[in-house]
This record gives C-alpha cells, structure tokens and sequence, in this order.
C-alpha cells in the first residue's frame, strides 16, 4: 500500500510537470526503509527490532549530547525563498526532532518487550531524554507529542483491555478536529480558554492563515492534488512551504486518490493492531501512531522518514506478539526499584 501511495505521488508530480527525480529523492529514504523492514522483519522479527532500536537509540543520544553542548544551535540554515535563519543539531530543526525521538523511543519499548515483560533502564533513559531534547531546543510540538505518548502509554498500562484508543478511532477523531478548525475556525472558541496562560492568540501561531492558502489551492486540484511539489514552488504557491497540517499535506499532494489511499493503510494498520491488542508491542505501537495523528492537525510531519515504516512494524505485529508470548518475565535494575504495585501491572 506504500509503495502504491509513492508510486501515485510520482504520477502526480509527472502530471503537473514537476521534477521526478526531486520527488524520488525526497520519498527515499522513507521507502527504502519500509522495504528493507518488511523483508528482515519476516527473516529475523527480534533482530531487525533490537538493531534498529539501538541504531535509533545511538541517534537520539547523539543529538542530545549536541543539545547539551550547543544551546543555541549546532549550525544554522538559512532559507533563500523566505529568508528565514534556523537554528539546527545532529537530529535537524527542533520540531521535526520528535520526529525521529518517538519511533526511536517506541522501538526501544518493542525491543524491551519482546525480551522482558519489566522496563529495561534503557527504555526509561529514552524517555527522559525524549522529553529534555524536546524541553531544550523549546519545541512546543515536540513537548506536546512526548506528553500525549506518555499518557497514551500510561492509559494502557491502568485499562489493558480497553480498546477505545484505536488508530482508526483516533485517526476519526483527528480529522473531525482538523475539519472544525481548517474549515469552521473552531480554534475561536477554544484559543479564549488558553490565550491568557499561554501567550496564544486566536490563529494558532499563524496556522489558520496558512490553512487558507492552502485550501484554495486544493479546490483547483482538489481530485488529484498537485504531487510533490519543490519547496520554493509550494512557497510563491501559497506564502509557506507546507500547509501545517497532515490530512491538508496528504490532500495537497495525492488529492482525493492519494488520500483514500492513505485511509486505507491507516485501517489495515488499525486492524491488524486491534486484532493483537493483548500485546505490549502493540499498545506502544499504537500510542506513537495516535500521537503522530494528534501532532498531525497542527503540523504536516514533513521529514518524517519513521512514520510509515510504523505501519510496515504493524503488519508484523503477529509475529510480535508471538515472541511476546515466549518471553521470560526477568528482574531488571528498573523493575527492582519500582513499587511493587507497578511490577504487578507489567509497567
């Protein structure tokens, strides 16, 4: 279904007579990466998850020692279309940062359970330093996504058996949320109960006068969507380079057809997640994806290489979930140390 997704995006940006090699490059490493899953995920399920969550891991670490030892910014670029200076480290700009830190944090909790039913240390370090990386480089988006996976995390671990946080449920809940703010302004109502302690006003930094560009652009292309369109294009198109909005993102570039696409890769996912929902790995699993769909009504998740590969882990869940069933439930540093309340729910 990705590689479909793709393969339309392609066709799309051919049709409207933009580059195809641009459009190529820029969906690479995204799709080499669900290939290269799918096949070692069928040969050796535990050791393609144990070398990636350590590669992630080492990621991760890296970027936060760069935090730590460059507060105001590794490098800096600088944007030629709108002028704009960014401070950047080893992991890029603050906000697409998360971007990386959730699948990295969510592999690593995969890993640790397909070995142990207790938290490793290393899973706990992950979290902590999810949340300072994102606390450091002040990325409101990237704090308010760690925040929504803890919790989302946390509802699994008290209501094991519930099933009301699906993907599907939360992908509904997502799209009606963006179609009452990109569409009816819904955020009026809402940005009066937050604008005093937050500092906000009543655009969501910006983002409704983004949502306008962009809706009258899709009401030309509102069936096929323009493709993948270069940066500086999509800027003297509408004033910005993306629309800060997912569902809005997958409607300017696939249109209709890519978004049905999409829908229905997001339901097998959903599906599949719901038929193992006994399984650890697939509650966290479902926490990230939740996320990224909540992150998703104010933000495009451009550069957002991981999220797909989710989905390509979901489709493996059995598998999973039958390494899950062979674990040894072993005494860990972690597990030692919590209160003996939360060893007994597994935490």
């Amino acid at each position: 279904i990705i590689i479909v997704y793709y393969v339309w995006l392609w066709i799309n940006t051919l049709i409207h007579g933009y580059s195809l090699s641009n459009a190529v490059s820029s969906s690479l490493n995204s799709i080499s990466l669900c290939i290269i899953m799918d096949y070692y995920l069928q040969k050796d399920t535990k050791r393609i998850i144990r070398s990636l969550a350590r590669y992630l891991l080492l990621l991760v670490l890296i970027n936060f020692v760069t935090i730590l030892a460059y507060p105001d910014g590794m490098y800096s670029i600088s944007s030629l279309a709108t002028g704009v200076v960014t401070k950047n480290w080893f992991l890029g700009y603050k906000n697409p940062q998360v971007r990386i830190i959730l699948p990295a944090l969510t592999i690593q909790l995969i890993s640790n359970y397909i070995k142990n039913k207790n938290i490793y240390t290393s899973s706990v370090i992950m979290l902590i330093i999810a949340f300072a990386s994102s606390y450091l480089v002040d990325s409101g988006t990237a704090m308010f996504g760690v925040v929504i996976f803890y919790v989302a995390v946390l509802y699994f671990n008290a209501f094991k058996e519930s099933k009301l946080l699906s993907i599907k449920n939360i992908l509904i809940i997502s799209l009606f949320i963006s179609v009452a703010f990109v569409l009816f302004n819904a955020q009026d109502l809402l940005m009066k109960l937050w604008e005093n302690p937050l500092g906000r006003n009543n655009t969501l930094t910006g983002r409704t006068y983004v949502w306008t560009r962009f809706l009258k652009i899709l009401k030309e292309n509102k069936f096929l969507g323009s493709g993948i369109v270069p940066a500086n294009v999509v800027i003297g198109m509408t004033g910005y380079n993306h629309p800060h909005n997912y569902y809005l993102y997958v409607l300017f570039q696939g249109g209709i057809i890519g978004a049905i696409i999409i829908v229905y890769l997001i339901f097998s996912a959903s599906k599949l997640t719901y038929q193992h929902f006994s399984s650890d790995s697939s509650h966290v699993l479902t926490c990230c994806i939740v996320t990224f769909f909540i992150m998703g009504i104010t933000e495009s998740l451009t550069e957002c290489v991981m999220l797909y590969p989710l989905f390509v882990i979901a489709s493996h869940i059995d598998k999973i979930e039958q390494i899950e069933k062979n674990r040894e439930n072993k005494i860990t540093f972690v597990s030692s140390v919590l209160p003996k309340f939360y060893r007994k729910q597994n935490f």
